[in-house]
């Protein structure tokens, strides 16, 4: 039994080592694999792919420190490489305050503008410290409708009243 678990491990270090995703990271001669979007990488960098897969479910933008003491539209940018997706949950997290009075919804166009994403009227009371991530709800036909937007916007009705950031993200599959 040991020569067997033996054998098999090193097979596995054997084709770890033989990988290049492996020669990328164990090599120090190799680029490095840093930022968003990183041409030299083939691996999850940052918050996105740098060669899209279509069909993944991924992060397909973040707004970090969204302002939620504001009512002002705030823009989150899909790469230009996804020209279609169908978005998945949309989450905020790591937020410097408890949110007791943010409400506000996710639109496809900016002012509020069509078919609310999340509903104007979401709230974010869950959301008490930068631990908590709180799933938003999408509204009724959105999480089956194919998109081809490059932005969607964050757009609160009322904003928290005092100083607040929280980091917004936007799950989805790539449908390119």
């Amino acid at each position: 039994m040991y020569r067997l678990v033996a054998a098999a491990l090193a097979l596995w270090a054997t084709l770890a080592a033989a990988s290049p995703s492996a020669a990328q990271f164990n090599n120090p001669a190799a680029p490095s694999c840093s930022g968003d979007i990183n041409p030299s990488c083939s691996q999850v960098t940052g918050q996105h792919l740098s060669s899209p897969i279509p069909g993944e479910e991924r992060v397909l933008c973040s707004i970090r420190a969204a302002n939620f003491n504001s009512t002002a539209d705030q823009t989150c940018v899909i790469p230009a490489s996804v020209t279609a997706w169908a978005p998945l949950s949309m989450w905020a997290t790591n937020c410097s305050a408890s949110l007791t009075l943010a409400v506000g919804g996710i639109y496809p166009s900016p002012g509020k503008g069509g078919t609310p994403m999340v509903a104007a009227t979401q709230v974010y009371t869950a959301v008490t410290g930068n631990t908590i991530i709180a799933p938003l709800t999408l509204a009724a036909g959105i999480a089956t409708t194919r998109f081809t937007i490059g932005t969607v916007y964050l757009s609160l009705t009322t904003a928290q009243g005092s100083a607040a950031t929280c980091d917004f993200y936007v799950m989805g599959a790539d449908l390119t």
